[in-house]
């Protein structure tokens, strides 16, 4: 078995199979429109010491041949190897890069209606129990509500405790009729919508309480590695045993 070594420090066993299908496997993930079929040119890499059998050098011009250059998809090593890996290909295995914010907020200033969190926060003031209203802690807060709420075992045994601790005035973080939790005074509560593209995920951490966006980051979709396209990923899920 042939190990591949790296520039940026890692090293794979190659295990018969082509230096692409070895970097998915230890999460590497090399653009390939074309899926693996060498008809691409996106996964070109460099062979700096070894041997490698080429079963195609599209793309690759004369001078990159004898400078080393190979299509990933295409190359099988034949003893250990060192590769070199454009940065710009690892930038897009590894690396988070930030994005402006700026630019999605403005569409939700312009359009606030866009914003609808599943969470929201309520407060809630509650007259104590007294002679003549002995209702239950947990009834008072579904009839100030006003609705049908629920809630689940542990913190339904918070509620009596929580209610006299802070004078019976309350905020809760309610989600579709189930309260979440008691909320601290003056407590965030975030949330994440994720985007996953063909080309790239994007995370958006939001706090939902304002609809304010509070970071985002974002990296390459690693299914790039096996295609551009959504009909290209299909293909390779058929025609491979462990594709999909």
């Amino acid at each position: 078995m042939f190990r591949i070594s790296t520039n940026f420090g890692k090293t794979f066993e190659a295990e018969g199979r082509s230096l692409l299908e070895v970097l998915q496997k230890n999460n590497v993930y090399l653009p390939a429109s074309c899926g693996g079929k060498g008809s691409c040119g996106r996964c070109k890499i460099r062979v700096v010491e070894g041997k490698v059998r080429c079963e195609s050098f599209f793309g690759i011009s004369e001078s990159e041949r004898k400078s080393g250059y190979v299509l990933a998809c295409q190359a099988y090593p034949e003893s250990d190897i060192f590769v070199e890996i454009p940065e710009r290909l690892i930038a897009v295995s590894d690396k988070i890069s930030k994005a402006k914010v700026e630019l999605i907020e403005r569409v939700f200033k312009k359009n606030p209606n866009l914003f609808k969190p599943l969470i929201t926060k309520i407060t809630i003031s509650l007259d104590p129990p007294n002679v003549e209203d002995s209702r239950a802690d947990f009834e008072r807060l579904k009839d100030f509500l006003g609705e049908q709420i629920t809630v689940n075992s542990k913190i339904a045994q918070k509620v009596p405790e929580i209610l006299r601790k802070r004078n019976w005035k309350v905020d809760i973080a309610l989600a579709e009729g189930e309260i979440l939790s008691f909320l601290e005074p003056n407590e965030k509560v975030y949330g994440i919508a994720v985007d996953i593209g063909t080309t790239t995920v994007v995370l958006s951490l939001i706090d939902v309480l304002s609809g304010k966006i509070v970071e985002i980051a974002s990296c390459y979709n690693s299914q790039i590695s096996y295609g551009d396209d959504v009909i290209t990923r299909i293909i390779y899920a058929v025609e491979n045993s462990n594709g999909l």
